[in-house]
Parts: structure tokens; C-alpha cells; sequence
């Protein structure tokens, strides 16, 4: 689709947000893209995982002071619904919220909220004073 760079995964969701297999690809200079870097199984929750790729990709296009665009597509919230790490929602109101047992909507909600949390982490490195950010939902959807 024409970036330059891509990290995440080829399947578009996972089984486990803690236990997921990460891509990364590279656009090269004869036009052709170089997609061998399957990385390790991924430990890390995914949300805080691709988070911490893009800020280490900002901080690089920051260094270079040239134009960027980053699409940062996350996978949560979505099924599986879980709760989040627990850092993740440290003095908020699902940091009670047990590990099962509670529903669908509780763990989506605590899933969108870790999501924010590490969304304010990536804005963290954007030089608000020059960028345009364009937040947007796939689609709606409805939680009993």
C-alpha cells in the first residue's frame, strides 16, 4: 500500500493479546518488499508492544526533521475480550476488575482505556505544534 515501513501482523488479529506473532517489512529501494522478518512469538501485550514501535519510529523521524506519516492501527479492543495488564490500569476503575468472570463489556471498556493509556504514551513524542492527527473507529460496535 505503499509504506516504506510496516509493523505488526499479517493476519490482522490474534488469538492472545499476549502470546501473538509480530511482522515487520521493509519497502526497498528497487520498489519490492522484503517481508522475511518474521520476529519471535511476542510476549509482550500487544497494545503496549506496537506503541512502543511507533514512538521509537517517531523518535527517528524526529532526529531526521522530514515529513511522516504513521498509521497506527491497534487491535484492541477487540474478542478476545480479557483484562488488560494491570499497569495499564493502575488508578482507574477496572483495576479491580477480575482476571474472569466478569463480561464482554467490563473487559472491552478496560481494553479501550489500556488502548488510551498507550496512545497519550505515543503522543508523547509528536511535536503537537506541527501535526495533524486523525483518529477514526472501523466501525461501531455494540457490547451486551
Amino acid at each position: 500500500m505503499g509504506w516504506q515501513y510496516y509493523y505488526g501482523l499479517l493476519s490482522g488479529m490474534v488469538s492472545h493479546y499476549s502470546n501473538w506473532q509480530a511482522t515487520e517489512a521493509t519497502r526497498l529501494l528497487d520498489d519490492t518488499i522484503d517481508v522475511s522478518k518474521l520476529l519471535e512469538t511476542q510476549t509482550e501485550y500487544i497494545t503496549t508492544n506496537v506503541s512502543t514501535r511507533a514512538q521509537q519510529w517517531l523518535d527517528e523521524k524526529n532526529t531526521a526533521q522530514q515529513p511522516w506519516l504513521l498509521w497506527l492501527a491497534y487491535t484492541a479492543p477487540h474478542s478476545p475480550f480479557h483484562k488488560p495488564p494491570a499497569d495499564l490500569l493502575t488508578g482507574s476503575i477496572f483495576a479491580d476488575l477480575p482476571e474472569s468472570g466478569a463480561s464482554d463489556a467490563e473487559y472491552y471498556q478496560a481494553m479501550i482505556y489500556a488502548m488510551d493509556a498507550q496512545l497519550a504514551r505515543v503522543l508523547e513524542s509528536v511535536d503537537m505544534s506541527d501535526t495533524f492527527i486523525r483518529l477514526t473507529a472501523r466501525w461501531p460496535m455494540r457490547i451486551a
